[in-house]
């Protein structure tokens, strides 16, 4: 399962909108979404359909949700309290309950970290949030892919300022940075196209766990899904393309951090290696080599994503001491792989 969002961006209705228009059952998507809305306590109506629309010659369908809701202030731990209580009247898989559950708790992790302890959700502690959390979990439950494999793209945000409940702020909005910052999502910031990712976009990109893929094959594709944005741009379709079916290998951008190293000890080398794969390199070694003047010395190769590179990279040199690392970009073919229980 591949998101595309190079283009306009990423929120919670057009993924929502484009895993309908990809095949999930309109019909079952639309009726959760309501009971759960119907669900909070300052939500009296709810209702939604999924309409076909063009954007730039592009057809794709349109998350248009109707509510009536109160206007409040919602605490983060009422949010959450108020989520729980829909997820039990929900008909829902529990591993669909799961991913929702996972992803508000980003978003309100987010929210804490940007405002404090006292944060109070104004755009997020709508029903609208509520809609696309649970969209989003029962139409990937309806394609059968709750445990698909992910990736996305680097994801377009836009730039400018865009206005808040919390007042006028810079794009990317501080919560969808900061859930940015804590998953690794890559992302792409242009000047004056306004705000083109929400906060419930990529926390549900972050709670499937999409990996980065700057590159992508995917062979056998199933369906293709496209969902609209609410406004129709000028420049550009304004749609988010979801691409299914079952990969037979990926094609990814890395980063190779190498150093040469001759006055650290092998207990040093051990400790750096352990804490390289901790914090996200996807493969650390060290081979033995011949320096300078036939002295013996260490090179140290690390492969990540592009990422986590400058993190890495302050790490070889912090622990290491090495006054230069080399980076140089590849390109890796990743075969699908998977992870099976078997008792016995």
């Amino acid at each position: 399962m591949v998101f595309d969002c190079r283009v306009s961006g990423v929120s919670g209705d057009m993924l929502v909108s484009a895993l309908v228009d990809a095949g999930a059952d309109e019909r079952a998507v639309a009726e959760e979404i309501s009971r759960a809305c119907m669900a909070l306590p300052w939500c009296s109506e709810a209702s939604v359909e999924f309409p076909v629309v063009e954007r730039r010659g592009i057809s794709a369908r349109m998350m248009k949700l109707k509510l009536v809701e109160e206007p409040m202030e919602v605490e983060a731990k009422r949010f959450l309290e108020e989520l729980e209580k829909a997820l039990e009247q929900a008909e829902l898989s529990e591993k669909a309950r799961k991913l929702v559950r996972r992803t508000a708790g980003l978003l309100v992790d987010a929210e804490v970290e940007v405002h404090g302890g006292e944060a109070k959700l104004h755009e997020l502690g709508s029903a609208d949030t509520v809609a696309d959390l649970v969209g989003f979990a029962k139409a990937l439950e309806e394609l059968d892919f709750l445990e698909a494999e992910s990736y996305v793209t680097s994801v377009l945000v836009g730039g400018g300022v865009v206005q808040t409940g919390h007042g006028e702020v810079p794009v990317p909005a501080p919560a969808t940075l900061e859930i940015l910052r804590r998953t690794g999502i890559p992302f792409i910031i242009r000047e004056g196209l306004g705000e083109l990712a929400t906060p419930t976009g990529v926390a549900l990109l972050a709670g499937v766990e999409a990996k980065e893929c700057s590159m992508a094959t995917v062979l056998k594709v199933a369906s293709v899904g496209y969902g609209a944005g609410r406004k129709d741009l000028e420049d550009r379709a304004n749609v988010l393309r979801v691409m299914l079916g079952e990969p037979q290998g990926l094609v990814e951008e890395l980063v190779v951090l190498r150093t040469n190293v001759d006055d650290v000890t092998g207990e040093v080398l051990g400790y750096t290696l352990e804490r390289l794969m901790e914090e996200g390199a996807e493969d650390a070694f060290i081979t033995p080599v011949l320096g300078k003047k036939g002295r013996p010395a260490y090179l140290v190769e690390v492969t990540c994503q592009s990422s986590r590179a400058e993190k890495l990279l302050k790490l070889l040199v912090k622990e290491l001491g090495t006054l230069g690392v080399r980076v140089c970009r590849c390109e890796r073919f990743r075969v699908p792989r998977s992870v099976e229980e078997h008792v016995v």
